[in-house]
């Protein structure tokens, strides 16, 4: 086999090394632009997927909405370092318990943790 049909056929080590090259800079370059992200637009961003996702044809909310009262009130409550204390922890819990259930009469507790989960990781 000649090597231009070896080469015709399949990537030289070149080829590989670049496209590993290209892969590792695009990479970099996604973990760079998701650093730039601030961690509560990264919180909303998560919090909106999960109501996105709960959304259904029974369910008439409007998710924006309710992200952004959820994002309003949580930064409303928290401090710095609110997720290591008891007090912090009660009162964001308080905080969006009261939002969901009462205000928009999200009852399921499912939800309620893992946005819980959610505002503790980005906020």
């Amino acid at each position: 086999m000649s090597r231009w049909t070896h080469r015709g056929h399949f990537p030289c080590e070149t080829d590989i090394s670049n496209r590993n090259l290209q892969l590792a800079r695009d990479t970099v370059a996604a973990e760079k632009a998701e650093k730039e992200i601030p961690r509560e637009e990264r919180g909303k961003a998560a919090l909106t997927e999960l109501f996105e996702a709960l959304k259904g044809d029974e369910t008439p909310i409007i998710v924006s909405n309710v992200v952004d009262r959820i994002d309003e009130v949580v930064r409303a409550v928290r401090f710095e370092g609110w997720q290591s204390t008891i007090a912090g922890d009660q009162e964001v819990r308080k905080a969006l318990r009261q939002t969901l259930y009462v205000q928009f009469k999200i009852r399921d507790n499912d939800v309620f943790e893992k946005a819980l989960g959610y505002i503790r990781e980005y906020y």
